[in-house]
C-alpha cells in the first residue's frame, strides 16, 4: 500500500533572485522562439470525497487532469482566497495535516518558469500560462462528542411499571463538546439506534420495556439529513464523534404465574392443614428478589413464609386467605405482616393469587328445658309432644350451613329437623333421644349418613339437650288393683263397639279365663284361681294386643 504523507506547505528560506532572472530570460527566449505555443491548464476532476475530517488519519484525494498542454505543468493548492499554500508534485493529495479550513486544488500549465518562490497569490502569476478549474476541499476539524456525567456512576435505573420514567432535566451534564452540529442518540447495547431525542430528558423509558439502553451525545459536521437513515451507530460515516455513553437500565419485575388449588381446609381441630408440597407451581417469575406472601381476603399480609408449603392454616380460624408470589428488583418496602399489599413499594410485581378457604364451623352452645332436659310423660297418646318454639336458645354458632340433629344415645340419626320445635316425639315411643345443633361447610347430602360417627366432612356439633320420652297410662289398658284377689278389675285403653277380648293365661301359657266387652272397664272373677303370676292378653280393633302382668293373692 502506498503511504501518503501529509503535505507540509513549503517555506521560502533562500534568495532565488538569480534563478528568477534566468527564468525571465528563458521565458522571453522561448516565447521569442515559439510565440504561438499552446498553453492549456486542462480540466481536473475527482471521484473522492472533497469534504474531509481533520482527525490525524490520511484522507487521500486522487485528481485527474484532461486536456492540459504546455511545456511545464504544476499542481497548486490555495486557500479559498487563492493564496498559494503548497506546490505538491502529483496526486493523491493528503490534506488532513493542513488543519481545518477550505482549500482549492489547481493544475497549471505554462511555458517558461514562473517564479513560484516569490508568488503568494494566483493573481501574481505572469507570463504565458493557463490554470485549470479548481476542486474545492473542505477540511473540517474533527468534532468532540464531549463528556457526559449523570446518575450513579453514569447509570440511571428505572422500573417499568406503567408510569413514565424520564431522566430528570439537568440530571445529565455535557462538557467539552465541539462541532457545528449535535444530536442526542439513544441506542441499545448493540448500538442499534432507538431514537434521536432533542434532549436526554425527553425519552420515556418505561414504554421501552425491560432492558438496557445507552444515551450518547453526537457532534458532527455536515448535513444532519445524512444521519436520518442510519440505523446503527456503528455505521455512522463522516466527520463526527460520540461522547461516552450514559447507561439506562430498565427493570421489569414479573411475579410469575401460580398454578394449583384452590384449597379448602377444616381448621381449628388441632390437626395441621398444609398445602402439599408441589401442589402450587410457579413459572415465569423475573427479579433478583423473591418472596411468598399470604394475605387475608382484604389484602392484609398474614405472613411471608419461605414457601407456601410450610404454612399451617389450622390456627388461622375461619375465612379465606390468598397465596401470592412477589418478584422485585432491589429493595421492597411494606411486604411485612400487618401491612396491606396495596402499600408495598419498590420495583416489584405480584403473581396471581391462589385461594385457601379455611372452614371452622362452630356448633355453639344450646340451652333449654330443665338443666338442658325436656321430659314428655305421655308419649304414645296421640297428642303432639313437641319442644315449644323459642324454648331452646343458641349462642356462639357460626358456619356456612346449619341444621338440627336428633339422635339416640348411640348417636344413630333419628331426624334432621329444620328447628328444635319441629320434631313430634309422641310417636317415638318411650326412651331418650338427644337434640343437637350442627354447623357444617360444603354441599353435603346428610341423608346418606345413619350415624354421626360417619361424618367425614367439615362440621361441628353443639352440646346436646336430652329429650326423655315416658309412656303414660292414657291410651293403654291397665290393672286397677294389682296384686288382686277374688275380682280382677281392668281399665281398657281402647274400648271398641265390636268388643275387646280378654284372655288370662297361667304360667304354663294355658288360658284360664276368656271374655269380651264393649265397655271401658271389665271385671274377671278369679276366686277359683290359685295364687301366683298370670298374664292378661287384651286385644281390640287395632290388632296390636297388650300383655299385662297380673299377680293373684
Amino acid at each position: 500500500m502506498k503511504t501518503i504523507l501529509p503535505f507540509k506547505f513549503p517555506r521560502t528560506t533562500l534568495n532565488f533572485s538569480f534563478f528568477f532572472v534566468l527564468a525571465l530570460l528563458g521565458s522571453s527566449f522561448l516565447m521569442a522562439q515559439n510565440p504561438n505555443s499552446n498553453v492549456d491548464g486542462g480540466f481536473i476532476s475527482t471521484e473522492d470525497e472533497t469534504t474531509i475530517c481533520v482527525d490525524g488519519f490520511p484522507d487521500p484525494i486522487n485528481v485527474t487532469v484532461e486536456g492540459a498542454s504546455g511545456r511545464l505543468k504544476q499542481w497548486i493548492i490555495t486557500d479559498d482566497q487563492n493564496n498559494i499554500l503548497a506546490l505538491p508534485p502529483a496526486p493523491p493529495f493528503n490534506l488532513d495535516g493542513a488543519g481545518p479550513g477550505v482549500c482549492r486544488i489547481w493544475h497549471l500549465s505554462y511555458n517558461g518558469i514562473p517564479p513560484f518562490k516569490k508568488l503568494k497569490n494566483l493573481s501574481d502569476l505572469r507570463g504565458r500560462y493557463d490554470l485549470s478549474n479548481y476542486i474545492e476541499v473542505v477540511r473540517n476539524l474533527k468534532p468532540e462528542g464531549g463528556t457526559l456525567t449523570g446518575g450513579e456512576n453514569n447509570i440511571f435505573t428505572f422500573c417499568v411499571d406503567g408510569e413514565a420514567d424520564n431522566i430528570p432535566e439537568g440530571a445529565i451534564t455535557l462538557e467539552g463538546n465541539i462541532g457545528s452540529n449535535s444530536v442526542w442518540v439513544v441506542t441499545d447495547l448493540d448500538l442499534n439506534i432507538l431514537g434521536l431525542p432533542p434532549t436526554p430528558s425527553a425519552p420515556n423509558f418505561d414504554a421501552a420495556g425491560a432492558g438496557t439502553c445507552l444515551v450518547w451525545h453526537l457532534s458532527f459536521e455536515g448535513d444532519p439529513e445524512t444521519f436520518l437513515d442510519v440505523t446503527n451507530a456503528g455505521d455512522l460515516e463522516g466527520c463526527f464523534e460520540l461522547s461516552n455513553p450514559i447507561t439506562v437500565i430498565r427493570y421489569e419485575a414479573d411475579g410469575g404465574i401460580l398454578e394449583g388449588g384452590s384449597f379448602e381446609y377444616c381448621v381449628g381441630d388441632g390437626e395441621a392443614d398444609n398445602i402439599p408440597e408441589g401442589d402450587i407451581t410457579l413459572s415465569g417469575n423475573v427479579g433478583n428478589f423473591s418472596q411468598w406472601i399470604v394475605t387475608d381476603s382484604e389484602g392484609m399480609i398474614l405472613g411471608t413464609p419461605p414457601n407456601p408449603f410450610v404454612v399451617d392454616f389450622d390456627g388461622a380460624g375461619d375465612g379465606t386467605c390468598v397465596v401470592y408470589h412477589l418478584s422485585a428488583f432491589g429493595e421492597v418496602e411494606g411486604a411485612t405482616a400487618g401491612s396491606n399489599i396495596a402499600d408495598i413499594s419498590g420495583c416489584y410485581d405480584l403473581s396471581n393469587g391462589i385461594d385457601v378457604v379455611r372452614n371452622q364451623p362452630e356448633g355453639g352452645t344450646i340451652t333449654g328445658g330443665d338443666n338442658n332436659t325436656f321430659t314428655f310423660n305421655t308419649v304414645g297418646d296421640g297428642q303432639p309432644d313437641q319442644i315449644a318454639e323459642g324454648a331452646v336458645t343458641i349462642e356462639g354458632s357460626s358456619g356456612e350451613n346449619a341444621t338440627w340433629v336428633v339422635t339416640d344415645e348411640d348417636l344413630n340419626i333419628l331426624g334432621l329437623p329444620p328447628t328444635a320445635s319441629a320434631p313430634n316425639f309422641d310417636g317415638a315411643g318411650p326412651g331418650t333421644c338427644l337434640l343437637w345443633y350442627m354447623r357444617y361447610a360444603g354441599d353435603v347430602d346428610l341423608s346418606t349418613f345413619s350415624n354421626v360417627g360417619e361424618f367425614d366432612f367439615c362440621f361441628d356439633l353443639s352440646n346436646s339437650i336430652s329429650v326423655i320420652r315416658n309412656e303414660g297410662n292414657a291410651g293403654r289398658s291397665s290393672i286397677i288393683e294389682n296384686p288382686a284377689s277374688d275380682v280382677l278389675n281392668v281399665k281398657l285403653g281402647h274400648p271398641s263397639k265390636k268388643g275387646v277380648s280378654l284372655q288370662l293365661f297361667n304360667m304354663s301359657n294355658e288360658p284360664v279365663i276368656e271374655t269380651s266387652t264393649t265397655k271401658q272397664k271389665a271385671q274377671l272373677n278369679i276366686q277359683n284361681l290359685s295364687p301366683g303370676l298370670y298374664f292378661l292378653r287384651v286385644e281390640g280393633d287395632s290388632g296390636q294386643p297388650e300383655i299385662l302382668r297380673v299377680v293373684i293373692n
